[in-house]
């Protein structure tokens, strides 16, 4: 007695998913706001002494203290402080470098929900500019309690796909989403019963 294994085929759903988290696809709705999401930002940061914040701090004689005033296209967007004890000689200069830089940083971070509101709107279908192709559109599906489930349609496709000769597969596919649940059980009888 010989066993012959077949192989499960895909469900056409996890192909669709497949193809629809390709992203990387020049027409893809993701990659197409990626696109309009790239480009240059005139960005001005202006790093200061922060002589508020040492005179504030004057019980410390040891304190940097640096304000980062953060600017797109001349327009204020965001402030930035930071504060940093100077305790060893050997290592003044990366402290003070690092205080810079974390002025820096603060001044952008606090930036990000202003620089989200000058941004389009890329959520909004309406606003994004973005076009849909007609595979990334959702499809209007009639829904009834009596359509078949995604399980005998799987089912269906596999007994199809073992059990009929290649020429009348693609016909009998075609006709699967149109059964009603009672169909496919029957059909799926007819198949069970004649193996």
């Amino acid at each position: 007695m010989t066993t012959i294994y077949k192989t499960p085929t895909d469900h056409i759903y996890q192909t669709m998913k497949k193809d629809a988290l390709n992203v990387n696809r020049e027409f893809h709705p993701i990659h197409q706001g990626v696109i309009k999401n790239c480009g240059t930002l005139n960005l001005v940061a202006t790093v200061e002494e922060d002589k508020q914040t040492i005179s504030d701090l004057k019980n410390f004689s040891s304190v940097v203290a640096f304000i980062c005033h953060l600017k797109l296209d001349g327009e204020l967007i965001g402030v930035g402080r930071s504060v940093s004890v100077i305790s060893a000689t050997k290592f003044f200069e990366k402290s003070i470098i690092y205080c810079r830089n974390a002025a820096i940083l603060d001044s952008v971070s606090k930036s990000l929900k202003i620089l989200d509101s000058l941004q389009p709107n890329i959520n909004s279908q309406q606003n994004s500019g973005i076009t849909l192709n007609k595979e990334f559109q959702v499809k209007e599906v009639e829904s009834s309690d009596d359509s078949i489930t995604l399980k005998q349609l799987d089912y269906l496709r596999k007994l199809i796909k073992t059990n009929v000769a290649e020429n009348k597969r693609s016909e009998l596919e075609k006709q699967l989403p149109n059964y009603s649940r009672d169909e496919a059980s029957e059909k799926i009888r007819s198949f069970v019963i004649n193996n």
